[in-house]
């Protein structure tokens, strides 16, 4: 489906281009070599595919954001429209309704994270109700890092035990499997 190459270049199969999603994707790039397609295409594969050199260093990290840092300069990036469909086909053919819980549960966490890291304790004036606080926000980060570890821990095994199966060919994405056992 969608293919990378030594120098990291994610691009589709012809056979892909036959999807409207991934067309749309494709043709809303009027670049001479499809630059800012290929761009898009290699934020669907590592944010989804497990062979993902991103999914092993996504631990406590934000995903999302790191991806988009690298491909498109900056962690914010917002995807065009036209891009959430090819997404979401992608998304429900490459990961398991498993590995999406998972995937749910990181991102609450690292959302969590983030709220942490935005929290001012100097917006509390009273010396007890800052303690309080701060006895608080420890044992909050406590529980994030025992929950962090476990979800990590839980989408490499599920990650692990995907790559298997596709390794002695017991599972196949269906993007994998020849056109005519598709349906």
């Amino acid at each position: 489906m969608l293919n990378i190459d030594i120098n990291n270049v994610v691009t589709p199969d012809p056979e892909t281009l036959t999807i409207p999603q991934f067309k749309t994707v494709w043709d809303k790039d009027n670049t001479k070599h499809k630059d800012n397609a290929k761009r898009i295409f290699g934020y669907l594969y590592f944010k989804y595919n497990p062979k993902s050199v991103y999914i092993d260093a996504a631990t406590g990290v934000d995903l999302d954001a790191n991806i988009k840092r690298d491909l498109f300069g900056d962690p914010e990036y917002k995807m065009p429209s036209y891009v959430e469909p090819a997404e979401t086909v992608y998304k429900n053919n490459m990961v398991s309704l498993g590995m999406r819980v998972l995937n749910s549960a990181q991102h609450a966490l690292n959302q969590i994270g983030k709220q942490l890291d935005q929290f001012d304790l100097d917006t509390i004036e009273d010396f007890k109700d800052r303690i309080e606080v701060m006895s608080k926000i420890v044992t909050v980060i406590s529980k994030l890092d025992s929950a962090a570890i476990s979800v990590a821990r839980a989408l490499k095994a599920l990650r692990d035990e995907q790559l298997a199966k596709i390794e002695s060919k017991k599972e196949l994405f269906r993007f994998e499997m020849p056109p005519e056992d598709r349906r």
